[in-house]
């Protein structure tokens, strides 16, 4: 007894987290609880295939998903593409095997031919409504009945506001077919408000066999109405061209599709972007822009791109710059839809080639200047405009040409040409002021006493205390007899050489 008494617990603890595993919700993968307030989201290949372990939960698509292959189940639940599409590479059984439940805003398509009585369900034994069917499928001879949209629209099936463009054939003798429809196979339900347009072979009728009841739908392609009548919205009597449906001649080849199927919603233009702004060319030259539209996913990229001086430069269609004659123009891309301008301002020019500067080193004392020059080849180049910067602004400025050192240190000024054609540099040492690096001994004045010691030092005498740092006394990175040079001619008052 004592035994039973300690099973007990762990009996209890399985069975309440086997109740726990069992609540619907837990599922991994989909956002959402599955329940009609807050069904699961479905965004991936992943989360999809979880319609066929809970097959009676609420599901809803968040984005485009892509499924390699698909075999399709049971379904009594709800799902709502909420105008997204799935497409599925290879398919047995359509997608939905049988449905008792309500598939809705939905579009399918099936990239591969397959040998298949239907695309969608087999049989519909619930609602199907904004559903749009695309791909192909090819009946053998064992079918026993064939639609594209069903295969079976049962008694207590109701289809409606739905259309199919996927093509179907039959290989078979014509005489076998009574049962193959374009659109549904056998309708023993409702059809109400759709459409079948696309290609066949053999199979001519909308609906194979009909027990039920088909209002207000239309036959495409070889065996039903023409192009231009199926593109026309008075060929659709009974239709809702204010919420449901509508024709617009750049979404769907102009044949009538739902409002909210996301691949036939014009997503307007609001922006416009080139990749470039300023653009420098000389004649002969070309450079490619390009338009970014915004959003990406807006319904028309068209870009028209023009010139505001095409004797300067062109612009083709794809907006390659070709550059003519000196001079200015603007390159415009202009959207088709809303008329949004992307500008890029061309000069035609004479570029640099070549840019020296007339020295390449400087020394120069802290709180002095020196002036840089710059020569460009060619001298007749159009953009004159050299700009000047410093690795270094702590230890040196440079404003135009001139350097001025701020700090004991070395920078390197750099000298370019405003229109990428050439640069040079020059490295510059910024030292002590001069009273203070001659001042060799030490004793606060510069005099013949600090040359003869640096004179020593050069000599070999070891007893002069000076470093090679110190003996350098003009700064120049060298101990050398330049140095005395120098010092002496700074005693004169004649500067350093």
């Amino acid at each position: 007894m004592g035994r039973r008494k300690r099973c007990l617990p762990v009996f209890l603890s399985l069975c309440i987290l086997f109740l726990f595993l069992s609540i619907p919700g837990q599922a991994d993968g989909a956002a959402g609880t599955g329940t009609e307030e807050a069904p699961y989201l479905i965004s991936n290949e992943e989360e999809l295939l979880q319609i066929r372990e809970e097959q009676d939960a609420h599901y809803r698509l968040t984005a485009n998903i892509a499924v390699s292959s698909w075999s399709g189940q049971f379904f009594s639940g709800v799902l709502d593409g909420d105008g997204y599409q799935i497409t599925i590479g290879t398919i047995k059984n359509g997608f939905i095997y049988s449905n008792s439940g309500t598939i809705k805003n939905l579009s399918i398509e099936i990239e591969s031919d397959t040998a298949l009585p239907n695309v969608f369900v087999r049989e519909n034994h619930g609602l199907i409504e904004n559903v749009h069917v695309s791909g192909s499928i090819r009946a053998t001879s064992g079918s026993a009945r064939v639609g594209t949209m069903a295969a079976t629209n049962a008694a207590d099936g109701i289809i409606r506001n739905s259309y199919s463009t996927a093509d179907v054939s039959f290989g078979g003798s014509t005489s076998t077919n009574l049962r193959f429809g374009t659109f549904v196979g056998v309708n023993q339900g409702t059809i109400e408000t759709c459409y079948w347009r696309g290609s066949t072979y053999k199979v001519k009728a909308f609906v194979g066999e009909n027990e039920g009841t088909v209002t207000n739908c239309v036959l495409g392609g070889e065996y039903g109405r023409s192009d231009e009548d199926m593109r026309n919205p008075e060929t659709y009597a009974g239709w809702d061209f204010e919420t449901v449906w509508k024709i617009d001649p750049d979404m769907n080849a102009g044949f009538p599709c739902h409002i909210n199927e996301r691949e036939f919603v014009k997503i307007p233009v609001d922006g416009i972007a080139l990749n470039m702004d300023r653009l420098f060319l000389e004649p002969g030259q070309t450079a490619e822009l390009t338009a970014e539209v915004s959003p990406p996913e807006a319904w028309n990229q068209t870009v028209f791109w023009t010139s505001s001086n095409e004797a300067a430069a062109t612009v083709s269609a794809d907006g390659v710059v070709t550059a003519h004659e000196i001079g200015d123009a603007v390159i415009t891309a202009t959207t088709e839809d809303g008329g949004f301008r992307g500008e890029c301002h061309v000069s035609v020019v004479l570029k640099t080639t070549q840019l020296t500067l007339d020295r390449h080193e400087v020394f120069i004392d802290a709180g002095e200047s020196a002036a840089l020059q710059a020569s460009i080849i060619p001298e007749n180049a159009t953009n004159q405009t050299i700009l000047w910067s410093t690795s270094d602004d702590s230890v040196a400025a440079v404003t135009g040409g001139t350097v001025r050192g701020l700090a004991p240190g070395r920078a390197i000024i750099t000298a370019a040409s405003e229109d990428g054609g050439g640069k040079d540099t020059c490295v510059v040492v910024v030292r002590p002021p001069a009273a203070e690096r001659y001042d060799l001994n030490g004793d606060g004045v510069c005099t013949m006493e600090d040359a003869r010691l640096l004179a020593r030092y050069l000599s070999g005498d070891g007893q002069t205390g000076l470093t090679a740092e110190r003996a350098d006394a003009n700064g120049d990175g060298r101990v050398n007899s330049r140095d005395v040079t120098d010092l002496l001619q700074y005693l004169k008052g004649e500067g350093e050489g």
